[in-house]
């Protein structure tokens, strides 16, 4: 649906394609503005305008990504999504016949996250780089190169949870005694001297 509106004496024709506004500046006259709008009304209707014929070669976007990189990024964030995209590409290599963007899905992704395991990475490393992946087909859909993010829709891996104890100091200890009720004093001793709470080191002289 477009819309011809006016301001400051012009003529704009407002309209929304895949979801997005645009505005388009047409002049000060009134018969060629709506000339315009009808020619708008029309080439949205055959699907002729904005984003939906517009499709990149995975090449060409995996260069503008990088080049994006340079200006956007630190260089540690740079060297970390060229290792991503080196992954990806090496995952592509199976199969030949894609070679747009628009032959992306989420389907594949998933077959991108098993491929990654299978080579021995950590549930967090495959989520990180799935992370890394979807903001660069974000790019993608700002830049028009594709309608939707094709990573959309894929699941994390559960991360396995893997924390190490943590002891408590010598000050940590002599303070909890300092401080117990009197009562506990003898219990709490005598977990911290056997070695039954988390200490750094048993049997301190504390």
């Amino acid at each position: 649906m477009a819309t011809l509106r006016t301001k400051g004496g012009r003529y704009f024709v407002d309209y929304r394609v895949n979801g997005r506004r645009v505005r388009k500046a047409i002049g000060k006259s009134k018969r060629i503005a709506e000339l315009a709008l009808k020619d708008i009304e029309v080439k949205i209707e055959r699907q002729e305008i904005g984003f939906v014929g517009r499709d990149s070669e995975l090449n060409k976007l995996f260069e503008e990504f990088t080049s994006h990189g340079i200006t956007h990024h630190s260089p540690s964030s740079q060297k970390r999504y060229r290792s991503i995209l080196d992954n990806f590409k090496t995952f592509l290599a199976k199969f030949p016949y894609i070679k747009k963007a628009s032959q992306l899905d989420s389907k594949l992704f998933v077959g991108y996250q098993s491929f990654r395991k299978g080579a021995g990475r950590a549930n967090k490393t495959v989520n990180n780089e799935l992370i890394c992946l979807r903001s660069m087909f974000n790019l993608a859909v700002k830049w028009g190169y594709v309608l939707c993010n094709p990573t959309q829709g894929v699941i994390f891996f559960k991360e396995e949870v893997n924390k190490k104890p943590r002891f408590l100091s010598k000050a940590e200890c002599k303070k909890i005694l300092d401080t117990c009720d009197p009562v506990f004093y003898p219990i709490i001793y005598t977990f911290l001297h056997s070695g039954i709470a988390a200490c750094e080191k048993a049997n301190w002289n504390i």
